[in-house]
């Protein structure tokens, strides 16, 4: 089922049409998550296009955590702001495809 997550953006490239710096880009999911979990957010990376509400195109995103509620979301998107992530947002996931 899908879920209400908090998604920062760490980077605003399709790493698939960038083959000659795509081991950069992989590993900086891969930074956030561990940065994001220092400050004891729940963070997870995910391939957009995995998810029904998400990106078609494949895109890494990040999530600060996930909720089954909105009201749960929108909690942990007021900590994020506070720690930084001014860039989050709320979004519904839909199912996984």
């Amino acid at each position: 089922l899908g879920k209400y997550s908090v998604y920062i953006i760490p980077c605003l490239v399709d790493v698939f049409n960038f083959i000659l710096v795509r081991t950069y880009i992989n590993g900086l999911p891969d930074s956030f998550v561990e940065s994001a979990r220092s400050e004891a957010f729940e963070a997870q990376a995910f391939i957009s296009s995995d998810w029904e509400n998400l990106n078609p195109e494949t895109w890494y995103v990040v999530s600060l955590g996930c909720s089954d509620t909105e009201e749960e979301a929108n909690a942990i998107l007021t900590r994020a702001r506070k720690w930084g992530y001014e860039d989050a947002y709320v979004k519904y996931s839909g199912k996984r495809l």
